[in-house]
């Protein structure tokens, strides 16, 4: 079998004013038809830059990609245009549907640029709404959609020439987890039907439903890893007949790759040690929970559905929190989403002033939360020491010092233990109540 799209050697620059960042370095990819294959990496690492540099919408360098037997690299503007019209259809973040046509204009669209019979083009996308449930919507334009629906019309759009490859960049990142999950149960059935998917993703949690990973950092392919639980279409080869042992690691922790994989120095392994020490959570149960608590935090979610997405399976994208230990975490967080609300008055002042009446309030707070018992002398310097901080007129390891000092030193007196605590959880307050300017 030979491949549908073969990179090689691929390089782009990008350049902004006299300083040049190389975007993609000597990117070397084979992709075989029918493969579903993910481009893996953190924020800015390149793996956007390929995917556009396949298409053709991305000038390269040097080297060549292959797509069939048309070289993107080198071909003429009218034959690129027409390997963009019949062979690849792309799925983006942001939807990029137009605003001012329907959703059926919208998609019917690229069968009309590409001068395809138009009986043709309305039956395909009066059957491509209709499989992806939004035929209903068709009249509608696309700002009066959620954007779970919104998406499905891209689909519906990149379909709509029936290609035989899909490109995907990013398409769940402005999904909640609900229409992540239908978004990509349609990438799915769609790989399944044999079409070629390249999708580009920072999340691991989406490299289960691919064939292969590519791992990107710093603008380089840094590994290519095949998935041991899908049926490879990818001919092996020698090299490839065992998983090496890092393979294996890369399973358990994807986000190597972005710690500084392959070197795996000794820094990064005591990374992975200090994590093991003092959090019980595995590496996928951290990234549910912080999805689940970022949801929270855009209010997408209330306390009880974030109860019960922290008690929800790993598979079910939940953290398998019992009820106690969830409804527990659901407290804390919503205890310093309130401080936060409450710091967040402070702004970007330093008065004093303007902390005064701030201070009492998270005073408060954080005495019921810790069962302070404070005399009112130390309960006078206790709020003086909130007012300082807020106030940026101390650092946080002075607050600190401060709250453990003993009174007739000036401080408030309390345990080491609790003034670290407290210390911790103000200024995660200030971290939760801080809002850029506009």
């Amino acid at each position: 079998m030979e491949p549908i799209i073969r990179a090689k050697d691929v390089n782009v620059t990008y350049t902004y004013g006299e300083t040049k960042f190389r975007a993609c370095r000597d990117a070397t990819l084979d992709i075989y038809p029918g493969e579903f294959v993910v481009i893996f990496g953190p924020s800015g690492s390149g793996k956007s830059t390929l995917l556009y540099a396949i298409s053709g919408l991305e000038r390269v360098d040097s080297g060549e990609i292959w797509i069939k037997d048309v070289c993107v690299t080198s071909a003429r503007h009218d034959d690129l245009v027409k390997v963009n019209q019949t062979e690849y259809g792309f799925i983006f973040q942001s939807y990029n549907l137009i605003n001012r046509l329907t959703c059926l204009e919208n998609v019917i669209l690229p069968g009309a640029i590409a001068a395809l019979p138009r009986d043709e083009v309305n039956a395909r996308a009066e059957k491509l709404l209709k499989r992806f449930g939004i035929w209903e919507h068709r009249n509608k334009y696309p700002t009066n959609l959620s954007g779970g629906q919104q998406q499905r019309v891209a689909i519906s759009r990149s379909l709509v020439n029936n290609p035989s490859i899909l490109l995907a960049d990013e398409p769940v990142g402005n999904l909640d987890s609900t229409n992540a999950k239908l978004v990509m149960n349609i990438m799915m059935e769609l790989n399944k039907e044999g079409i070629t998917l390249i999708l580009v993703t920072h999340d691991s949690t989406y490299i289960k439903y691919a064939h292969r990973t590519a791992y990107v950092r710093d603008g380089a392919i840094v590994r290519i890893q095949a998935n041991a639980n899908r049926k490879q279409i990818k001919p092996s080869s020698g090299d490839e007949a065992q998983r090496s042992r890092m393979d294996l690691l890369m399973d358990s922790y994807p986000e190597l790759v972005i710690y500084g994989f392959p070197h795996m120095e000794p820094i990064i392994k005591a990374k992975m040690i200090a994590q093991y020490l003092t959090n019980p959570l595995e590496s996928k149960q951290m990234q549910n929970l912080e999805l689940i608590i970022e949801q929270f935090l855009l209010k997408k979610i209330d306390r009880s559905q974030c109860s019960d997405a922290l008690q929800a399976s790993i598979t079910e994208k939940g953290v398998g929190f019992g009820k106690r230990q969830a409804e527990q975490c659901v407290r804390i967080v919503d205890t310093i989403v309130n401080e936060g609300v409450v710091v967040s008055k402070q702004g970007d002042s330093d008065l004093l002033s303007k902390a005064d009446a701030i201070a009492v309030r998270l005073r408060v707070m954080l005495k019921n939360d810790y069962t302070l018992r404070l005399s009112p002398s130390q309960q006078k310097s206790f709020d003086t020491g909130i007012e300082m901080r807020l106030a940026s007129q101390i650092k946080k390891d002075e607050f600190e010092d401060f709250l453990s000092r003993s009174s007739k030193k000036g401080g408030v007196g309390i345990s080491s233990a609790l003034a670290r605590n407290i210390a911790r959880e103000v200024e995660l307050a200030i971290l939760i109540g801080y809002e850029e300017e506009q």
